[in-house]
C-alpha cells in the first residue's frame, strides 16, 4: 500500500509540472540539452563512420552498390567531387593520392 502511495505521489508531482509556469521551464531546458545531446551524438555516429570503422568494414558495408558508395562519400567526404576515395562499387576507379614526402 504505501509503496502505490508514493507513485501516485511521485506520477502527480511530475505530472503537475506541466500545469505550472516552472513546468514550461523544465520542459524548454530539457528541450534544449536534448537537442545538443541528440546533435553531439549524431556528429560521434558520423565520426566513427568515417574515420574509426575498418577500411575492411566500410568496404564490405558500402562498397556493395554504387548507391552505397555515392552516400558514404557523401556523407564522409562532401566536398570531393573527383580525388581520392576510399572505397567504390565495382567497376569504379580508385585514386590513390601518392606522399610527396614520408611521413614519419
Amino acid at each position: 500500500m504505501v509503496r502505490f502511495v508514493i507513485i501516485a505521489v511521485c506520477i502527480l508531482t511530475l505530472s503537475a509540472c506541466g500545469f505550472t509556469s516552472s513546468g514550461d521551464t523544465y520542459r524548454e531546458a530539457f528541450k534544449a540539452k536534448g537537442k545538443k545531446v541528440a546533435g553531439q551524438t549524431l556528429e560521434n555516429a558520423e565520426w566513427v563512420i568515417c574515420r574509426a570503422a575498418p577500411v575492411g568494414s566500410v568496404k564490405d558495408r558500402y562498397g556493395i552498390s554504387e548507391e552505397k558508395a555515392l552516400a558514404y562519400r557523401n556523407l564522409c567526404k562532401p566536398n570531393i567531387s573527383d580525388g581520392p576515395t576510399i572505397i567504390g562499387p565495382p567497376g569504379m576507379t580508385i585514386k590513390e593520392e601518392v606522399p610527396k614526402e614520408p611521413v614519419l
